[in-house]
């Protein structure tokens, strides 16, 4: 579902990336966590076309960003952002909650981020097009609650999916920007609202086409990204966001890895 608002038109503040670029704080409950798997010793070479697979050689990395600003916020993170090279499994569940105070908003914009590192390769030279596709099953609860007109809170969910390609040799990165895989906003401004949906086997895919020269190392990386805001206004406004997926049968999965 896209980002809709029920009622009055909302405005909607700027989806947050917290991918390499990196974040402004950590809060006690989200850590920055780093966990590899097994990397090749050398580059490998690879034909002008390959698909890859679970399981997967490289590396995985999860991490956790946070921004938030007022006095009344808080967030967790049940599961810890991961991906499983021998599954292609991706976990990382979290929520986030906002509530007005004082004379300022109360905002904040958490980051759940799971990476996969491929080994290193050489190929040919000219262009090629790298894509991972994920498939998505998780659940989302958001709800919103304003006591007056113009007091907005809103709770938003979005998952992005990006992949890049990193030249070792001369440090150019190839990205193909986030792709939203999915994405809602409820917001209020009088009255109390809530939105709960599972989300199966959403298929997600993002490319890059870089021209990549024989001789050189590249590293590829395919990322899955949650990204939760909630916001409340001054007055008596509330906001709670949540998204899991990390237990049960609820994951991301990257299905594939082309190289062509």
């Amino acid at each position: 579902m896209d980002g809709t608002l029920p009622g009055r038109d909302l405005p909607r503040r700027p989806r947050r990336s917290f991918g390499r670029v990196g974040f402004t704080t950590i809060v006690a409950a989200l850590v920055l966590v780093v966990v590899l798997g097994t990397a090749a010793a050398a580059p490998l070479a690879k034909p002008a076309k390959v698909t890859y697979k679970a399981p997967f050689e490289g590396t995985e990395l999860g991490v956790v960003g946070v921004e938030q600003a007022g006095c009344d916020n808080g967030a967790s993170s049940s599961v810890l952002p991961s991906f499983n090279l021998t599954t292609g499994v991706a976990r990382e569940s979290g929520k986030d909650w906002a509530k007005s105070c004082g004379s300022s908003n109360s905002t904040v914009d958490v980051g759940l981020i799971a990476n996969y590192y491929g080994t290193s390769f050489t190929t040919s030279t000219g262009s090629h097009n790298l894509t991972a596709t994920w498939i998505l099953h998780l659940n989302v609860s958001l709800a919103a609650t304003s006591t007056a007109l113009r007091q907005l809170a809103y709770a938003s969910v979005s998952v992005e999916v990006t992949t890049l390609v990193e030249d070792e040799t001369n440090g150019t990165v190839y990205s193909s920007g986030a792709t939203v895989a999915i994405d809602h906003l409820l917001g209020a401004d009088e009255g109390a609202l809530t939105y709960a949906h599972t989300y199966s086997k959403v298929v997600a895919a993002a490319s890059v086409v870089a021209n990549l020269v024989k001789g050189h190392t590249y590293d590829l990386t395919a990322e899955v990204e949650v990204l939760l805001e909630t916001l409340s206004m001054p007055g008596s406004n509330s906001a709670t966001a949540s998204a899991n997926m990390g237990t049960g049968s609820y994951g991301a999965t990257l299905r594939s890895v082309t190289l062509s």
